[in-house]
């Protein structure tokens, strides 16, 4: 995670000075760090989130585990809240199969056109619209320049799942400033559903290796939540590994 999205949020106002507001790291457990930066950032308003005690390194003494609930909602990541360890599917696994479809047909996600109201949080990013083959770059040990990539293609998302997460804080300033303020954050993302025109979602994307004798086409998927996209890598073909 970037530390700057961890320190305290720095914003000049209305009269010319610095306020600040929250930033992630308030919901760490660890919270050391988080206020030693804050102390730092009020006293120095100019050098505000630049990272003197939160940095990249130490991530403000945040640890996965403070995010548990957010990254266990990451069908292929396979988190644990309670061990607070991951189990991530291989690049291998085919992200259509976590998919509950609709009742009665576990596949539906699978379909070139996906059934109103299935729970899909996988789709095929096809080559054409209409069609089920996923769009396949190439993974080669010399594919190092990136090229743009949109969901253009999939004429059908899905509906009838959302996800929430929440988070919540207390956050103490320095001895000077005897005040207590907390508060709570609750993000909710939901799946959409319709045809889309145009490109909808575009990324860069880059596929390399270090394996010289590697050639392979990389199937591409999309995660209707996030909209980003999601690759699987056929086992062992073409001396990829």
């Amino acid at each position: 995670m970037n530390v700057y999205d961890l320190d305290p949020q720095g914003r000049i106002d209305d009269a010319g000075g610095t306020t600040f507001m929250p930033g992630l790291g308030a919901s760490c457990k660890n919270q050391v760090l988080y206020q030693e930066q804050l102390a730092y950032d009020i006293a120095h308003p100019g050098t505000a989130n630049e990272g003197q005690y939160c940095t990249q390194t130490n991530q403000c003494g945040c640890t996965p585990a403070d995010f548990a609930d957010i990254l266990e909602t990451d069908p292929l990541l396979n988190y644990n809240s309670t061990t607070y360890t991951a189990s991530p599917y291989p690049q291998t696994t085919d992200p259509l199969s976590l998919d509950v479809g609709v009742p009665g047909n576990p596949t539906a996600c699978q379909e070139a056109s996906i059934p109103y109201l299935a729970n899909c949080r996988y789709v095929v990013v096809p080559v054409s619209s209409g069609v089920t083959t996923p769009t396949s770059p190439t993974l080669t040990a010399n594919g190092g320049t990136g090229y743009s990539q949109s969901d253009s293609t999939t004429s059908a998302l899905s509906t009838n799942a959302s996800i929430s997460e929440g988070l919540s804080f207390t956050l103490t300033l320095p001895s000077y400033f005897p005040l207590k303020v907390g508060g709570s954050w609750t993000w909710t993302q939901n799946e959409s559903t319709g045809t889309t025109t145009g490109n909808s979602n575009t990324m860069t994307l880059n596929f390399n290796t270090n394996t010289p004798t590697c050639e392979e086409q990389v199937a591409l998927f999309e995660d209707t939540i996030y909209h980003t996209f999601v690759f699987m890598v056929p086992q062992g073909n073409y001396g990829c590994p």
